[in-house]
């Protein structure tokens, strides 16, 4: 697969993963995708894990209050 090709589809996989949901930070959702491996279903699997947990934008605390980096709490949610 070109990388154009593979642009396109990681680009429509990100505006699909925004639309389901919608409280989740676009940022997060790329993360999450590029994660893995533009796996859109893979993702779509973390990304419902993360919203039961709240893990979406109105998901408690935010992470600099609890002492972490915000992109640490990103790095292990996607990882986790």
């Amino acid at each position: 697969m070109s990388s154009s090709s593979y642009d396109s589809g990681f680009n429509e996989g990100v505006r699909a993963l925004t639309t389901m949901f919608p409280d989740i930070d676009p940022h997060t959702i790329r993360t999450v995708l590029d994660a893995r491996d533009g796996h859109v279903e893979s993702a779509v699997e973390k990304l419902l894990a993360m919203s039961r947990r709240g893990g979406g934008a109105g998901g408690g605390a935010a992470p600099g209050a609890m002492g972490m980096s915000p992109m640490r709490c990103v790095c292990e949610r996607v990882v986790g």
